[in-house]
């Protein structure tokens, strides 16, 4: 399963260079770490992998061309059609 989510990532034009690292957690579930940015991104399994790695895409090019990078701490893709995200506690930052 990891080298197929591995293998879908490396060969797309805009995730390959966003994402540095997938690793397995110790729920069994995917977490991709990405090149830029500090947050988590909590992937979960694989099913609807293609959807979700979608909905990553779209968030990336317009939530956080608005938003601006290093505003969460995780990013969620877990829930089918939805990117959840926890920002950042400002108090963290200081």
């Amino acid at each position: 399963d990891l080298y197929e989510l591995v293998q879908y990532i490396s060969n797309d034009d805009f995730l390959n260079p966003m994402i540095e690292q997938v690793y397995v957690d110790r729920k069994s579930e995917f977490v991709l770490v990405p090149k830029i940015g500090r947050e988590r991104i909590e992937f979960g399994t694989l099913k609807g992998y293609k959807d979700k790695l979608e909905n990553l895409e779209i968030f990336y090019k317009e939530g956080l061309r608005t938003m601006g990078w290093n505003k969460y701490k995780s990013i969620s893709l877990k829930i089918d059609d939805q990117v959840v995200c926890e920002k950042i506690d400002t108090k963290e930052n200081q």
